[in-house]
């Protein structure tokens, strides 16, 4: 585990939906809204979509440590990225991407709409019934998630 000292802040409840991009940041301990409050600096994980342990997970879930992505990490994530503008450009069907999901996966979403789809894909995954998870639990899923991200295509 590469380590970097990183601010924290003093962070906020999640109520209602947040920006993916908010969400990311506040997983790695940094709460960027307006100043960062410098009171406390953590340790810093380079997520690299390779070698992060079940200590590392916790170490971040229980915000002792913060977490960043590697350089390489972000090339790869890009590259994946460009595979999917490209094949979209070609006119390719890609399940989930320009098609609905489950039973309206036969169904063609236009390239206008596409941005939207994801959109919607992203609020529908927000709403839920019963209690929150613990901010422990989310930023466990959000380190993983940003993990398995990170390896690219």
């Amino acid at each position: 585990m590469k380590l970097r000292a990183a601010a924290r802040g003093s962070g906020t409840n999640c109520t209602g939906v947040r920006r993916v991009d908010e969400l990311a940041r506040s997983v790695g301990g940094m709460e960027r809204k307006g100043t960062v409050n410098y009171r406390m600096i953590l340790p810093m994980l380079e997520i690299d979509g390779e070698n992060l342990t079940l200590s590392d997970v916790r170490a971040v879930a229980d915000g002792e440590t913060a977490a960043v992505l590697s350089s390489a990490a972000r090339e790869r994530m890009a590259s994946s990225r460009q595979v999917v503008e490209e094949i979209l450009a070609e006119g390719r069907v890609v399940y989930g991407v320009n098609t609905g999901f489950g039973v309206f996966s036969e169904v063609r979403i236009a390239g206008d709409h596409v941005r939207e789809l994801q959109r919607n894909l992203i609020l529908s995954h927000c709403a839920g019934v019963g209690e929150p998870y613990s901010r422990e639990v989310v930023r466990a899923m959000m380190l993983l998630r940003a993990n398995a991200l990170a390896k690219g295509s």
